[in-house]
């Protein structure tokens, strides 16, 4: 298992809507991805805060998409941990994160 970073080695992201409640953060890695890897993606860089939902996909390195994944995360502040669930290594990835732009406290339902 390994952990990939932004820029040249792993993954880029992009805000897809940056001005509304809901931001979308596109990550799409390198075709070096394995399965079990990890990117820890800070949504503040991007304008988002508190994720509501992920959405991964598998891709062949001539961008076909293959399957689709349901990678596990862990979340600290603004801070998502995302773990490639696959079942292939060295193919990109693509995870499309909806959060909220603005940063809120969860409270239980009574």
């Amino acid at each position: 298992m390994g952990s990939i970073s932004e820029g040249s080695d792993g993954w880029l992201a992009k805000t897809v809507s940056p001005t509304a409640e809901v931001v979308q953060v596109v990550v799409y890695t390198a075709n070096t991805v394995d399965d079990a890897d990890t990117l820890a993606v800070d949504l503040s860089d991007y304008g988002a805060y508190t994720p509501l939902a992920i959405f991964g996909a598998e891709h062949t390195t001539d961008g076909s998409v293959i399957i689709t994944e349901a990678p596990t995360t862990t979340v600290s502040g603004s801070t998502i941990t995302i773990t490639v669930g696959g079942s292939n290594d060295n193919n990109p990835r693509v995870f499309i994160i909806w959060a909220l732009s603005y940063e809120i406290t969860w409270t239980a339902l009574s």
